[in-house]
């Protein structure tokens, strides 16, 4: 097996780009130093800095380069399973981008971006960050549609909402051609928040009209439509639809609403109808399931 190539050249370039950065140059390895050492320093650069490990496997003949490069990659993939099980997320995703740096096949660069993806816009709360993985991920498959839904949750995210608006609706052409009706039905929802939030009362009343076609039981889609019909006050349609949501058990977090917030929205109701009784047992009914409840309170003490 050839040994390594004289490196003088190319350390010479590493050192200029790294002065031209304004960082500290790599130090100069000696020639002559074992190849476990080597591995050691390769794979303690690559956490911090993933680039410069191209600069010191170009230091070695391609048989060396591909056997260190083999035994990193298997301590890699070592490591970033105990990154998971630790729940060290911050450093887990430095060694994920790591191995996206060196994947070839298509399927793993796929499942990497996903998993970057998704520990940006989670637990590490940087949706921003995530960005131009799900775009790569979207252009390695553009009919992938769990990656578009990152990616328009992303652009959300980052404040890019006529970015998230268009992906949203590809999403809903291609989830309603794939005959998904329910979860067309979610993303016509989230459409209608993104309109109703820029002031697009018209866009969001089409958009939640559609996804209640489609699901009527959805309950961020009811408590939509009734909040729409309250603030343009029809009434009748705000009752009929805030009561369909007494009679659902469902997750306050995701449906935007909570059953005591249902209960004040139909006690105001019937206030402005004159129906002070109903009010009141609306607003307690209220107070019994979330006992805390500035509103309500409020609401009580309004009537006297």
């Amino acid at each position: 097996m050839a040994g390594p190539r004289k490196p003088r050249a190319s350390r010479a370039r590493s050192t200029t780009l790294h002065e031209a950065r304004g960082e500290r140059p790599l130090p100069v390895l000696p020639a002559a130093i074992e190849k476990q050492a080597v591995a050691e320093r390769v794979e303690a650069i690559a956490i911090e800095q993933a680039s410069t490990m191209r600069d010191i496997l170009a230091d070695f003949s391609p048989d060396d380069a591909t056997t260190l490069l083999k035994g990193l990659l298997d301590e890699q993939r070592a490591r970033t399973q105990a990154m998971r099980e630790a729940k060290d997320d911050e450093r887990l995703v430095q060694l994920l981008e790591l191995a996206l740096e060196t994947a070839t096949d298509a399927e793993e660069q796929k499942r990497l971006l996903k998993e970057i993806a998704g520990l940006y816009t989670g637990s590490l709360g940087a949706p921003v960050a995530a960005l131009p993985h799900l775009e790569r991920l979207v252009l390695l498959d553009p009919k992938e549609i769990a990656g578009r839904e990152q990616l328009a949750d992303a652009l959300v995210g980052s404040g890019r909402i006529d970015d998230a608006a268009r992906i949203m609706s590809e999403l809903i052409a291609e989830l309603t051609k794939a005959r998904r009706g329910k979860d067309a039905a979610r993303w016509h929802t989230r459409l209608g928040m993104l309109s109703e939030a820029r002031g697009d009362l018209k866009g969001a009343a089409d958009s939640f009209g559609a996804a209640y076609k489609l699901d009527p039981s959805h309950p961020a889609t009811v408590a939509a439509l009734g909040r729409l019909a309250f603030r343009a006050g029809d009434l009748d349609n705000a009752r009929k639809y805030y009561r369909s949501l007494l009679l659902q058990n469902f997750d306050e977090k995701t449906a935007g609403v909570s059953k005591a917030e249902v209960y004040l929205m139909l006690g105001r109701m019937h206030v402005l109808a004159n129906e002070i009784p109903k009010a009141r047992n609306m607003f307690e009914r209220g107070l019994e399931v979330d006992p805390g409840n500035v509103d309500l309170k409020a609401a009580i003490a309004g009537l006297g």
